[in-house]
């Protein structure tokens, strides 16, 4: 009787969430192409990264078609990319962080891997809306290089004796040109476009880390920016 209490409550607590879709996060109700298609506008497209076991695939999805695609990688192998990617950055020695030039090259060829198939698709897209899965949670696809000139191009900088290994100038980042959105899922995304526009006056940025400290009382932010 506690379980089927707890049930009916569950119902009812979803169906009051559907009016106040910017607080769900995770819905059980499926989502038909055709419903996700007819939700993405004009440049838009969404990426939906697909991690099964140890094999990868994705579905691509805009107004006019969509494909559903087998990556011709595993989910080892990206995994271990993703940390290269990661290490290549930052990373912690001795409990000090250490930072070293971008791999471009392996940003590269990940980037290949997932939009080659689909890469003029891609790159002719104003919004990209993509949804990762396994180890792409760890890495936004906004750095990887979307072309191959730039690349070529520092690769032939570096080899110079007096190369500055962290000039990147000429990088044809995939978010650079494009709005690059992450979705958590095709409903999620869904639920969102269901959102009112902001009615803020002006914008709002919080930067934090471990705690946030605010010089200005709470109301009076709260009154001029939509959180």
């Amino acid at each position: 009787s506690s379980l089927e209490a707890i049930r009916a409550d569950q119902v009812r607590l979803q169906a009051r969430l559907n009016d106040y879709p910017r607080y769900k996060v995770l819905s059980p109700v499926m989502v038909e192409l055709a419903e996700l298609q007819s939700a993405l506008r004009q440049g838009e497209g969404y990426y939906k990264l697909m991690v099964i076991g140890d094999k990868v695939y994705a579905l691509t999805a805009a107004q006019q078609g969509a494909r559903a695609l087998k990556l011709g990688t595993t989910a080892s192998a990206m995994a271990a990319n993703v940390s290269a990617l990661r290490n290549s950055i930052v990373r912690i020695e001795n409990g000090e962080a250490v930072t070293e030039p971008f791999d471009l090259e392996r940003a590269r060829a990940m980037y290949l891997t997932l939009f080659g198939p689909v890469d003029s698709e891609v790159r002719a897209l104003k919004h990209l809306v993509f949804e990762a899965d396994g180890p792409m949670l760890q890495l936004p696809p906004n750095l990887l290089p979307a072309t191959q000139p730039g690349v070529d191009a520092y690769r032939a900088r570096s080899a110079l004796a007096d190369a500055d290994p962290f000039d990147f100038t000429g990088v044809d980042w995939l978010g650079r040109g494009r709005e690059i959105s992450i979705s958590v899922s095709p409903r999620s995304f869904l639920d969102m476009r269901a959102v009112m526009p902001s009615r803020a006056r002006q914008a709002y940025l919080g930067l934090g880390e471990n705690a946030v400290a605010l010089t200005r009382p709470v109301t009076a932010v709260a009154d001029e920016c939509d959180w």
